[in-house]
């Protein structure tokens, strides 16, 4: 893993970093946000895994804008040599030419102002430096599954 001055590593369980992102985002009340497993509890830099999940969880509630009863999960899975997450809504889904272009910088979602297309680049930065990686599925009007590995990282059980 590469050194960076600003990383600070320190054991976080994933679920109470989670937990307090989804307290401390406004969240309407049509949409329900479901942890479907157990999330690990990792030696990891909190800033960076604090920005990748609040930068995937305010990207599922936007394509829920105009759900009536939007939900999005979040799950876990434990595989070989990596950790695998995902983020899943029901909302308007992306088209499949936006879905070539969304991990780069400055591209859009949606034509939203308060969207300035950083965040899922400053998400792929994250993955990378863990060596991970990150792709999606999504259905326009059904919904997206962004899925994301985390390969060079502890356990923070020990």
């Amino acid at each position: 893993m590469t050194s960076n001055v600003d990383e600070t590593m320190e054991v976080i369980n994933l679920n109470v970093l989670v937990k307090g992102i989804i307290e401390e985002l406004y969240f309407p009340h049509n949409i329900k946000i479901k942890i479907r497993s157990e999330l690990p509890t990792l030696l990891i830099d909190r800033n960076k895994m604090n920005s990748l999940f609040t930068n995937l969880l305010n990207n599922a509630v936007l394509a829920l804008e105009n759900v009536a009863m939007g939900i999005v999960e979040i799950d876990f899975k434990q595989k070989e040599g990596e950790l695998l997450f995902s983020i899943s809504d029901n909302g308007c889904g992306i088209s499949a030419t936006k879905q070539k272009e969304i991990f780069n910088m400055f591209e859009e979602l949606n034509t939203d102002v308060s969207s300035n297309g950083l965040g899922l680049a400053l998400v792929k930065r994250i993955i990378n430096f863990y060596e991970g990686d990150i792709w999606l599925s999504s259905r326009v009007k059904k919904g997206t599954t962004v899925f994301f590995t985390l390969k060079n990282v502890q356990n923070g059980d020990a």
